[in-house]
């Protein structure tokens, strides 16, 4: 499908979006002339099925694929929370300290229950106690997927409910700054009201944290339009109020001012119609005549990456890293790096290796063993991409 008509879904997810949250009608004329399938398909890309099904119900239409994803994110996010709430309960009467993170505290400031979709909720709690949590949450009824790997640990539990238990706000291979400035983290905890142990950030420093995460996301795979939509609603709900001296002065020393920047205007771009203030817009046309040409690119960025990104980004963005350490396009320098990496990655890419540095050669092995088999597509396509950043 040409890149103008899946551009064009993409316009119209964003408008329906706007309505949605703005609590504004869709104009049905135009949702008329709209593939809903494709709709469909390009919402479910960016986790914005149930917010689209708000706006097309508020004109009446009730597609099943939208209504049943609707009532899907309703569901899970009420299971989620319930079991959340259970769990903080159990680690309040053992005296371990909990907070929600991103997406756990941003769906509350949407307009309606479950407009905002989950993957999962995520927590950072006191690492020396993640022992204790697995075997309350094991007590749950939750299976432990991933446990004392990176910076977090995986849980699931039937049918639903997904949680990331953090240990760090960012892993061993995150961007050097951003692990410096959150290594303790627990100096910008404020306690909540009550006797509980659960705390939160202040407004300004939960932006910064959301911004610091997406930008994680950003520059490796690539992230869609939902982070401009949390963006958007964040700062609507506390535009008033934020602090954006203390702001912009954090951003510098994480180095992504430049992207908070652009993002934040950029998602208020187009869930304002271009202004400060809500105005109702009929349709999509006035993007292309309202965005700049670098604001364009920009969200493009944003449309083809989707919720998590692509190998494509992935990929290039990872070449471009090597050169840059290198000084230069040097496809020796990746290569060696890829093949051959250091210690440290090894042992995050084959957890054999850990604390056996001698098992260095079978980690090579294994990897070069996925590389035949498994990952053998991954790795032409990694090829091509070598070969195109080249020039």
């Amino acid at each position: 499908m040409e890149k103008v008509k899946i551009r064009k879904i993409f316009d119209d997810l964003v408008w329906l979006s706007y309505c949605a949250v703005n609590k504004i009608k869709p104009d049905a004329e135009h949702i008329k002339d709209i593939d809903i399938n494709l709709l469909f398909k390009a919402a479910q890309h960016h986790q914005l099925t149930a917010v689209t099904a708000y706006a097309l119900e508020s004109v009446g239409i009730y597609d099943p694929s939208f209504t049943q994803a609707k009532a899907k994110a309703m569901r899970k996010v009420g299971l989620m929370d319930a079991e959340m709430a259970a769990l903080f309960s159990r680690m309040d009467d053992l005296g371990i300290w909990h907070m929600p993170l991103k997406g756990t505290v941003l769906k509350d400031f949407y307009p309606s229950f479950g407009m905002r979709e989950m993957s999962d909720h995520d927590i950072l709690m006191d690492e020396t106690r993640t022992a204790e949590v697995r075997d309350i949450l094991k007590g749950m009824g939750f299976k432990s997927e991933h446990f004392g790997e990176g910076n977090h640990d995986c849980y699931y539990k039937e049918p639903v409910c997904n949680f990331e238990i953090h240990r760090k706000l960012f892993g061993a291979f995150s961007d050097e700054r951003m692990k410096e400035y959150y290594a303790d983290v627990n100096k910008r905890l404020i306690k909540d009201d009550g006797t509980g142990y659960g705390y939160h950030l202040s407004d300004e420093d939960f932006y910064i944290y959301l911004t610091a995460h997406e930008y994680k996301h950003f520059s490796a795979g690539g992230t869609g339009i939902r982070s401009l939509l949390d963006c958007y609603i964040y700062l609507k709900a506390k535009k008033e109020s934020l602090d954006f001296t203390y702001i912009t002065g954090e951003m510098k020393k994480l180095g992504i001012a430049g992207f908070e920047r652009k993002r934040r205007k950029l998602a208020l771009k187009i869930f304002t119609n271009g202004k400060s203030d809500d105005v109702k817009f009929l349709n999509t046309d006035w993007l292309d005549s309202k965005l700049t040409e670098d604001e364009r690119k920009l969200l493009d960025y944003y449309y083809f990456s989707g919720t998590y990104g692509n190998e494509d980004n992935s990929i290039r963005h990872k070449i471009e890293n090597v050169y840059r350490k290198a000084g230069k396009k040097s496809k020796w320098a990746y290569f060696r790096e890829r093949v051959f990496p250091d210690l440290k990655t090894m042992t995050y890419k084959v957890p054999i290796v850990k604390n056996r540095p001698w098992m260095y050669p079978v980690g090579f092995a294994i990897r070069f063993y996925n590389g035949c088999t498994s990952k053998r597509k991954l790795l032409i396509k990694e090829y091509k991409m070598l070969k195109k950043v080249g020039k």
